[in-house]
């Protein structure tokens, strides 16, 4: 029996290991190779798949510079937007400049105010009295002048003389003749003096100022 088992074994075992070999085999090599397949359609696929993505990305760039030059255009047709709105602005203000240079019709500058008239200068009124009442021998008459004057506030005594009416020679300190009657001409020391209400000043006729109402004598001395 136990030859016989053994014979069995021994006969059997080859056909079953052979039949079992190429089909193991075969299954190895199918297994061997669908992993190659796999990779290779994986490949394929993964190249497709980044061709794709790869197109992809240059459509998403085309697209993104389409927009970048779609803005930037845009942006410059806002510029050029704000540029006239800023060429309207500037427009408006030079018409409205030039309205209110040219003013409003009917408009005229107010007329200037008179000035008010200066103060008339005070004056004063005094009486002169030209007495030449010595010199009557040599031809001349007793009286020159008598007559009362106004004359400007701060006047002197010369000025008295001169707004008389009277011819005067000499100066506003020293007269040396009136009418043509001179000094020494009636004697060595004849010659023209002057008082005011009867006193006779120590000054010049020059230097006295003169007060309203005064009374002014001229008189020729022998």
């Amino acid at each position: 029996m136990l030859v016989v088992a053994a014979c069995v074994f021994a006969f059997g075992s080859p056909s079953s290991v052979v039949e079992s070999g190429p089909a193991a085999q075969g299954s190895s090599q199918s297994q061997q190779a669908d992993p190659a397949e796999g990779a290779g359609e994986g490949g394929a696929a993964g190249s497709g798949d980044s061709s794709e993505a790869a197109a992809g990305g240059e459509s998403s760039a085309d697209a993104s510079a389409e927009g970048s030059a779609d803005g930037g255009a845009g942006s410059a047709d806002a510029a050029s937007g704000g540029d006239a709105v800023a060429g309207a602005a500037a427009g408006g203000a030079a018409a409205s400049g030039g309205a209110g240079t040219s003013g409003a019709p009917g408009a005229s500058a107010p007329a200037a105010t008179p000035s008010a008239p200066a103060p008339a200068p005070a004056t004063i009124t005094v009486s002169v009295y030209v007495d030449s009442s010595k010199a009557a021998s040599a031809g001349y008459p007793g009286c020159m002048a008598s007559t009362s004057v106004s004359l400007r506030e701060g006047a002197t005594a010369y000025d008295a003389l001169c707004a008389s009416g009277v011819s005067v020679s000499g100066s506003s300190s020293y007269v040396t003749a009136v009418n043509g009657l001179a000094e020494k001409q009636v004697s060595a020391g004849s010659g023209w003096m002057y008082s005011v209400n009867g006193s006779t000043p120590m000054v010049p006729a020059g230097g006295y100022v003169l007060s309203s109402g005064d009374s002014v004598r001229w008189y020729y001395v022998v």
